[in-house]
């Protein structure tokens, strides 16, 4: 087992973490317009959280430093990936505990701050897309402070990119990448070499990032403000659901903005190799393939299904 390696590549995800949690920092300065006055809560909780992260990269990067990154077994790189992940769902809750995040009021009133294991699961969810969440009032500033709900979209981000497939994009650590993309892609892999497997990465990365830009871009054309287009972008093309308002999507009250986030969260689903050739001018090769059109066949059909079932459902009360 190639330990040194490992965690080498544990080193450098830990340190793209702490970058990524950098973007979450002036959210909490005024002059962004999220917040009235200077966020301490927020601001220290994420650069204490930005510090361990980089503490914890900094001894593995040490511990890797003379690691053989040409050699990489399958075994190790679905080791390396498992534990990529379980160490950024692990740095990713950190933002929340030293920030105080609340999930809550009790019944007496009093704020109900979150436990590791609350900070673990919206770190998860947040990572894995699932978008469930232990918060009871996002809105509240006083609960959970505005950069560390900017950091909490960014997990979808992260997490929808593919840390371990970032990973690989921007380093070049030869054949290794052919296995570590081989254990992080649920789909089989086409690729041949270590330089096509790292193609592959940018090309998947530069597609996710492509959409999310004009995603945001879109949103704040329709009056959306660049944090919420930025984290409702997140949320939307990794698939994950999280909302800067608890009552989602539907705060805007803008059919203009549901319709362009509809759109988006059915390119998210698609396959990003096919919206790759799309984008080089290859239509035919999207609408002919059969997952697609498959796809598209079964959201038409939910679609008509469950607005039948809400339109029978609320018919009986508008006819009363």
């Amino acid at each position: 087992m190639n330990l040194r390696l490992i965690a080498h590549i544990l080193g450098v995800i830990s340190f793209i973490v702490a970058g990524f949690m950098m973007a979450s920092l002036p959210w909490s300065l005024p002059v962004f317009g999220q917040v009235s006055q200077f966020d301490g809560r927020g601001f220290f909780g994420v650069l204490a959280a930005i510090l361990v992260s980089l503490i914890v990269s900094g001894l593995l990067l040490l511990y890797g430093r003379r690691a053989k990154r040409d050699r990489l077994l399958r075994r190790e790189a679905m080791a390396a990936v498992g534990l990529a992940w379980l160490v950024a769902t692990i740095l990713g809750a950190l933002p929340y505990l030293f920030s105080g995040t609340c999930r809550g009021v009790d019944e007496s009133g009093r704020h109900v701050p979150m436990r590791v294991f609350d900070a673990l699961f919206e770190s998860a969810s947040g990572y894995s897309g699932t978008g469930a969440t232990v918060i009871a009032n996002v809105e509240d500033p006083d609960l959970v402070p505005r950069s560390v709900l900017f950091w909490r979209s960014e997990t979808h981000f992260l997490g929808g990119l593919g840390i371990v497939v970032l990973f690989v994009a921007i380093l070049n650590i030869g054949s290794a990448a052919k296995q570590l993309i081989r254990a992080e892609v649920a789909a089989p892999s086409q690729t041949s070499t270590h330089e096509q497997s790292r193609r592959a990465a940018m090309a998947f990365g530069t597609v996710f990032v492509a959409l999310n830009l004009i995603l945001t871009v879109l949103l704040m054309m329709h009056g959306v403000s660049l944090y919420d287009a930025l984290c409702h972008a997140f949320g939307t093309v990794a698939t994950g659901g999280f909302s800067t308002y608890n009552d989602s999507v539907g705060h805007f009250k803008d059919i203009r903005v549901e319709l362009i986030i509809v759109l988006f969260m059915l390119l998210g689903c698609t396959n990003f190799g096919l919206l790759y050739f799309a984008a080089k001018g290859d239509i035919r090769r999207l609408f002919g393939d059969v997952e697609f059109r498959l796809y598209l066949t079964c959201c038409l059909l939910a679609t008509l299904v469950v607005s039948g079932c809400l339109f029978l459902q609320y018919l009986p009360v508008k006819a009363h």
